[in-house]
């Protein structure tokens, strides 16, 4: 146990150990880091819970994750979407937990670590490209609310109506905010404006509006 404090007390990943009532013995200082947490909290002895963050909020989801770990013995993994670090910046994070066994083989807890999460396409995997995280973005200089939205969906190839459709407005109306789009950026089509995101290393891009925080389970088949 020693030895693993240690691992842990040097790790720049953030982790931490929790007993078999789901409570926290053991949080290492990344993820003290990540979640913000007081100087002066203690956080052994704490639930999910009884976190002063917003991950408190989704303590039942992550409770019923780790029944299933302690029922079936497998790993398991959260996508959690929410306002992370010292700075409070929405970032999406995998936490993944796995069976935590004493010296005498009986599962005893679980040792959990989180890591941002890192997005990768099929085409990515055919184009031999490597995951890469997401920028959450709230303001991109010349871009209006609107247009950031409109842009990040041109990106992946929607349609005018797809992308009204989803964002509540005509399709005209998207239309003529491409145009400024196209504008502002000097080019003329939709494959051009995703030459130029790639090129000013704008692609990986997410409007903080469009996301919805909250935390689900990652189901592997």
């Amino acid at each position: 146990m020693k030895s693993l404090l240690k691992t842990f007390e040097k790790n720049s990943v953030p982790c931490g150990i929790k007993d078999s009532g789901a409570r926290y013995r053991y949080v290492n200082p990344a993820m003290r880091e990540l979640l913000a947490l007081p100087d002066d909290f203690v956080i052994s002895g704490c639930s999910d819970c009884d976190i002063p963050h917003p991950i408190a909020r989704y303590a039942s989801v992550m409770w019923e994750e780790e029944q299933r770990l302690y029922s079936q013995g497998e790993n398991i993994s959260l996508l959690v979407l929410l306002p992370f670090g010292r700075k409070n910046r929405i970032q999406p994070y995998i936490f993944d937990s796995i069976p935590h066994y004493d010296e005498n083989g009986d599962l005893c807890g679980v040792l959990c670590y989180a890591r941002p999460c890192r997005f990768f396409s099929t085409l990515q995997c055919v184009d031999g490209e490597i995951p890469r995280t997401a920028n959450i973005i709230t303001a991109y200089g010349m871009f209006s609310d609107r247009e950031l939205e409109i842009a990040f969906f041109v990106l992946y190839g929607l349609s005018s109506k797809e992308i009204g459709r989803r964002l509540g407005i005509s399709h005209r109306t998207v239309e003529n905010k491409l145009q400024n789009i196209y504008q502002k950026t000097g080019v003329n089509s939709s494959r051009q404006f995703k030459q130029y995101c790639q090129g000013v290393g704008a692609e990986r891009n997410i409007p903080a509006r469009l996301l919805k925080l909250g935390c689900w389970p990652i189901l592997y088949e």
